[in-house]
């Protein structure tokens, strides 16, 4: 599907659901300590009391969570850019940085809480930045001067469609979206919805509201009322 601006506030409103954060992470983050995370205490927090820069920023979400009793931050950069950043990295430390010195100037702080940098990619191209920063650094001094960084990437186009398949929530259907073509997305209608099956009535309307705004123009070419009587089928259930 083609990319356009209107993703980034798109998905912004789609990731302010913490239960869709939490879908992105214990289903797209292949690691086992983000199962640990106390879901039910992760928080969205307001940008605009850090800076204006990063209030101004639509592209980034953070969140606030317990893990292990210690406090989590976990910084969700949205990157749709036609062109892969090849410095991610950086830009990546400096926004964690920039956070970190609104926490020391608001804080009492023996130590600074960990920060868990993830980046979302719905780009057509494959992502080929380095995720590591000394990967941008010449090595010519010894390695330990040098600044030890990674983001984890995760890249909608790299997940093939039986997987997403396999897991039968919204963001799973989210990315099931993107990685069809106009055309596909007609004949694929049916997949789309059978993975909003078992999702919870808001993340639902959520993705509901994302798809038909996205598809508003194609109505005569994708099959837009199916998602609308799989949201209106739910609102029956409850009531």
């Amino acid at each position: 599907m083609k990319k356009h601006n209107v993703h980034d506030s798109g998905y912004k409103k789609l990731f302010s659901s913490p239960e869709l954060v939490k879908q992105l992470l214990v289903s797209f983050v292949n690691e086992e300590w983000v199962h640990k995370i106390e879901y039910n205490t992760l928080q969205r927090i307001d940008k605009s009391f850090i800076s204006d820069e990063f209030a101004e920023r639509e592209s980034d979400l953070i969140y606030k969570a317990k893990f292990e009793g210690k406090d989590l931050y976990i910084f969700l950069l949205l990157e749709f850019q036609s062109t892969v950043d090849r410095f991610m990295s950086l830009r990546m430390l400096r926004y964690i940085a920039e956070l970190y010195e609104f926490l020391i100037k608001n804080q009492k702080l023996k130590k600074l809480p960990a920060v868990f940098p993830l980046m979302l990619y719905n780009g057509e191209k494959k992502w080929t930045a380095p995720e590591e920063l000394n990967n941008l650094i010449e090595n010519s001094i010894p390695e330990h001067y040098i600044p030890d960084f990674r983001y984890y990437k995760i890249a909608e186009n790299e997940f093939s469609k039986d997987f997403l398949k396999s897991l039968n929530n919204a963001v799973a259907a989210l990315f099931y979206t993107e990685n069809c073509s106009g055309e596909e997305l007609q004949q694929e209608i049916d997949n789309v919805v059978e993975l909003l099956k078992s999702e919870k009535p808001g993340e639902l309307s959520l993705f509901v509201s994302w798809f038909t705004y996205m598809f508003r123009d194609k109505r005569g070419e994708i099959d837009v009322e199916n998602i609308y009587k799989k949201d209106r089928g739910t609102a029956c259930k409850r009531e």
